[in-house]
């Protein structure tokens, strides 16, 4: 009598393989949402370093505006 063959997995190859899926699918989205964070991130910075540019120059501009109007005050 011939041993019955199959090349089908066993219960706990298939358990163990579809663990092994959920742990890799789990990784790929921790990694997306690590990238989306660092990429929105990494945006806030440039918006706050041109923040601050602007506030710079606005700074100046009304530096300029009350000096000349000292100048004008003492002008009248």
């Amino acid at each position: 009598m011939a041993t019955p063959s199959t090349n089908r997995p066993s219960i706990h190859t298939t358990l163990v393989t579809e663990a092994e899926t959920e742990v890799t699918r789990t990784e790929t989205v921790t990694r997306d949402i690590t990238r989306d964070i660092e990429r929105i991130l990494h945006e806030i910075r440039e918006l706050d370093h041109l923040r601050g540019e602007e506030t710079h120059g606005v700074t100046e501009n009304v530096c300029i505006i009350h000096d000349e109007l000292q100048l004008l005050s003492e002008y009248l």
